[in-house]
């Protein structure tokens, strides 16, 4: 991680590296999700995919056995189709049974979806999209954007700006754009070193004074 795939730059009626048919898909028939004008596609229109059709794509497995926390941002479009499904296996794609979201219906523009992954680290991740066919005109399903990143569990601040500066004190502004809501700071006495320091001050004021 951080893994980013906008399906740009394959051939037509290709997949990704690593990406793979899923339940209910059929390689040889309109019933499956594949690449078209750099978006990952589902036909819903019943001339191509009878009505009511269901087709899985799958994702890479993704390793989170070291990982702290993730999330999960999925860029969807639903013109018209019957339904998207959204589910996620722990044990590297042998079985589905989280669903992180359904419905998704009359999204008429790309519209960010986000999960977050964290409870599941430790474990192969594995996605599952699964579009339903609604037989209307001209609809269809498409993802262009996917996208897993790795959440830290105690991020670093931007910056630290010191004011008020006294003989026995001084004012810290933490500069934090992460919504952080306490923090952890050490005083040094110059030529000293961090990994010296064993206890931190603990802080849940912005700014604060020392």
């Amino acid at each position: 991680l951080p893994y980013v795939e906008e399906f740009k730059n394959y051939s037509y009626g290709s997949l990704p590296l690593c990406w793979a048919d899923g339940e209910g898909a059929s390689a040889d028939s309109k019933n499956n999700w594949r690449i078209e004008y750099s978006r990952l596609y589902f036909e819903s229109v019943d001339y191509y995919n009878t009505t009511g059709n269901s087709a899985a794509i799958l994702s890479p497995i993704f390793d989170l056995t070291n990982e702290e926390g993730a999330r999960l941002h999925i860029d969807l479009m639903n013109k018209y189709a019957d339904s998207i499904t959204i589910r996620l296996s722990t044990d590297g794609g042998q079985t589905f049974p989280i669903v992180l979201g359904k419905g998704y219906t009359n999204l008429m523009n790309y519209t960010r979806y986000s999960f977050d992954l964290t409870p599941y680290v430790g474990n192969p991740i594995r996605v599952s999209i699964t579009g339903k066919s609604s037989g209307a005109e001209g609809s269809f399903a498409a993802i262009n954007r996917f996208e897993i990143e790795k959440i830290e569990s105690c991020m670093r601040p931007v910056s630290l700006t010191v004011q008020s500066v006294g003989g026995t004190s001084a004012t810290i502004q933490i500069n934090d754009t992460t919504n952080a809501t306490a923090w952890q700071y050490v005083c040094l006495r110059q030529g000293e070193y961090l990994d010296t320091v064993s206890t931190f001050v603990d802080v849940t004021t912005n700014p604060f004074t020392i």
